[in-house]
């Protein structure tokens, strides 16, 4: 409940830089802000393993390759640590 929590308050401050965005960066980082939180919300409410998985693809194959903040070892890391975890 409070990481459902946390992440509705981070796309709700995301929400609230984008529009109050000056710039180009700013605009990038808050819907950036706005996106992952969401992604990670959807990830929180499945309980079926099937649905955790495809919300972790979707991530991966959305976020990764045009997120330049992300780095790829990052990914892949926490990649191994869920599947060695059996999530």
């Amino acid at each position: 409940v409070a990481e459902r929590s946390a992440m509705v308050l981070f796309a709700a401050a995301g929400a609230s830089l984008c529009v109050a965005a000056n710039d180009l960066a700013t605009l990038f980082l808050s819907l950036e802000l706005v996106s992952i939180p969401s992604y990670m919300t959807l990830f929180l409410a499945r309980p079926d393993k099937n649905s955790r998985e495809s919300t972790l693809k979707y991530f991966l194959l959305r976020v990764i390759p045009f997120d330049p903040s992300i780095d790829f070892y990052f990914a892949f890391f926490i990649l191994s640590i869920i599947v060695y975890n059996n999530f």
